[in-house]
């Protein structure tokens, strides 16, 4: 959890994120992936494609829009690093 706050900061909203997206990825591995590869291992292939369908594929959705909206926040979060260095530099 301190690496979350090297790349958050002190902005809640971004630990938040990165909590969500860490639980989601977890959620879509335990609940997802995990499911599947134990079906395909016993060689029940419909039964991994329906659970690919019905668990992996949502679960991997979940995953996705988090980790979309903890770029966004990345991406505002360097954008305004970089503002506040170049109105420092001016001042200079």
């Amino acid at each position: 959890m301190e690496k979350l706050k090297d790349f958050t900061g002190d902005d809640a909203r971004g630990l938040t994120l990165v909590e969500r997206m860490d639980k989601t990825g977890a959620r879509f591995l335990a609940e997802g992936v995990v499911p599947v590869q134990q079906k395909l291992a016993e060689s029940q292939f419909t039964e991994a494609i329906a659970l690919l369908l019905k668990q992996t594929n949502p679960r991997f959705e979940e995953f996705r829009e988090t980790i979309a909206a903890v770029n966004g926040f990345a991406v505002d979060a360097a954008s305004r690093l970089v503002q506040t260095a170049a109105e420092s530099a001016r001042m200079e």
